[in-house]
């Protein structure tokens, strides 16, 4: 929907937007960059011109899914895991970096601007390590990796049977170990999305700049809070912008696309501090 005032310099975009309960998530705030790994695309490549992001939620849902629903579009990417039809973990990437939230919000059909939306499947425990990673506080921040021995940090939390994930920021890149109850579930970078053994992050955490962050637990019955993603309650809200004035009546281009969702995932980890 197009709504132009009288010297047609308003465009108004038109979304659904949904707050999610104080108790359920952690509060929003500046969080370290948050690649995603490669996932399964079971629904293809959606768009926001034909899609309903809440009923897309409610679907989800019904069907208990784990994985990511990844909305990209206005030079901004959002990010929310399900674990089995719950919303575990929210977050987004723009210019200022990356950021969790706790309020959702998605083009609906009606919309001028065009989002792509893409649906991932993780295997439950993976999108409980991802949750963990972007959730819970840092253990240790920014260590050097030029006096950490990482396969003995790995190592560590093996022993003490942690679970969440271990960050290695570098020039170019950040990878992740994920782990639950001490034992690695997978690693992966954004250049390298698809979950392999932590060996495959060994080069990365070499190289002189490097720096490891921790995200970790070991209490063995910490809860998972969420909420399910089918109970948002959605506001049908209006969202002006300002356009340059235009001589002529013309149709408002489209905002281009984003790419596969691998590709997608590494705008997660682009956007990064």
């Amino acid at each position: 929907m197009i709504v132009r005032t009288s010297d047609s310099t308003t465009v108004t975009s038109v979304v659904w937007s949904a707050s999610v309960e104080r108790s359920a998530l952690p509060p929003a705030g500046p969080v370290g960059p948050c690649p995603l790994p490669a996932g399964v695309s079971t629904l293809g490549q959606l768009t926001s011109s034909f899609v309903d992001g809440p009923r897309l939620l409610s679907h989800l849902a019904e069907r208990r899914h784990s994985g990511a629903l990844i909305e990209a579009g206005g030079e901004r990417v959002q990010v929310a895991v399900l674990h089995q039809g719950a919303i575990v973990a929210l977050v987004a990437v723009d210019e200022t970096g990356t950021r969790r939230l706790d309020t959702l919000t998605m083009p609906t059909p009606a919309s001028q601007e065009i989002h792509d939306i893409t649906v991932s499947t993780y295997r439950p425990e993976i999108a409980v390590a991802i949750a963990r990673m972007i959730n819970l506080p840092v253990r240790f921040r920014g260590l050097p990796a030029n006096f950490v021995d990482f396969p003995g940090l790995l190592a560590h939390l093996g022993r003490e049977r942690a679970s969440g994930a271990v960050r290695v920021i570098a020039a170019g890149d950040v990878g992740v170990v994920l782990l639950r109850d001490g034992v690695v579930l997978g690693a992966y970078s954004g250049r390298l999305p698809e979950l392999d053994d932590p060996e495959v992050l060994f080069g990365l955490a070499a190289a002189p700049d490097a720096e490891l962050d921790v995200h970790t637990t070991v209490e063995t019955e910490m809860e998972l809070t969420g909420v399910p993603a089918g109970d948002l309650v959605w506001s049908r809200l209006t969202a002006p912008r300002s356009t340059p004035p235009a001589t002529a009546e013309a149709p408002i281009a489209e905002a281009p696309t984003t790419e596969a969702p691998t590709t997608e995932a590494d705008a997660v980890e682009a956007g990064a501090e």
